[in-house]
């Protein structure tokens, strides 16, 4: 299944993921507009409402995903 095709569960779990891959490419702050580095716990908490779904349909694009690459929360393994 593709990034639209995901449901509301998995899209936030890109969400949360996206975030941690600013932080791990150096981008968190100058992305985000935030002062730091990396997502806080409240990041994490609304990861829903600082990452527009449009953004995670561009980035994650083409990619084919399968159940087992989310959490058991949202109906799978884990990403």
């Amino acid at each position: 299944m593709y990034v639209r095709d995901l449901n509301r569960e998995q899209i936030e779990e890109l969400k949360v993921n996206y975030l941690c891959e600013l932080a791990d490419e150096g981008s968190f702050a100058a992305v985000t507009g935030k002062d730091y580095d990396s997502p806080s716990m409240e990041d994490i908490a609304n990861a829903d409402s600082i990452v527009s779904d449009d953004v995670i349909f561009e980035n994650y694009e083409g990619i084919n995903f399968t159940e087992d690459d989310f959490s058991e929360g949202s109906e799978g393994g884990e990403l």
